[in-house]
């Protein structure tokens, strides 16, 4: 074989299984995305756009906690509102309180207020303006997602919104 077939039939491989990669439905993606080992979440103390000190492991016991990892000028940032409302719809805050953490770089503290005002969040936004928080989580892209159960533990992570939550909501 010359170079050019050999190169041909990689690039054909190669894209293949990109293809079949991305194919699994939405159900497949979620269900992967679910498979992840209990690990305790890391306690923090945020203030809230008003300057309301937010902690969460007050929150245990109460309801699951969806943390939010995203900062205003994320381009894949900008379908979650839509999307977090819907959730907040479905659920209501008794079943499930949503904690946006902006990541704080290169976003001020204005900013976030105007992006909030302008998108209707209903949703509490923290602001972490050290970063340590999303250093503290390891994040390392965003958006992402973390559902806290009512124990403190970590039973969902990835960069998903995720679609269903029943299995993790019933003990909240």
């Amino acid at each position: 074989m010359n170079g050019k077939k050999v190169v041909s039939l990689l690039c054909v491989v190669f894209l293949s299984l990109i293809f079949a990669c991305s194919c699994s439905s939405e159900s497949e993606k979620e269900k992967k995305t679910f498979q992840h080992p209990k690990v305790k979440a890391l306690d923090f103390t945020l203030p809230d756009l008003d300057g309301n000190k937010v902690n969460l492991k007050d929150r245990y016991g109460k309801q699951p906690v969806l943390l939010y990892f995203w900062a205003t000028w994320c381009p894949h940032c900008r379908k979650a509102p839509e999307k977090l409302k819907k959730l907040m719809g479905q659920y209501g805050s008794d079943k499930l309180l949503i904690l946006a953490i902006n990541v704080g770089s290169g976003d001020s503290l204005e900013r976030v207020k105007r992006y909030r005002d302008k998108n209707h969040i209903p949703y509490t936004i923290l602001y972490d303006k050290g970063s340590q928080v999303t250093k503290n989580y390891n994040v390392r892209g965003i958006p992402l997602f973390i559902l806290v159960d009512t124990d403190g533990y970590i039973v969902y992570f990835s960069h998903e919104v995720p679609n269903k939550l029943d299995q993790f909501l019933k003990k909240g």
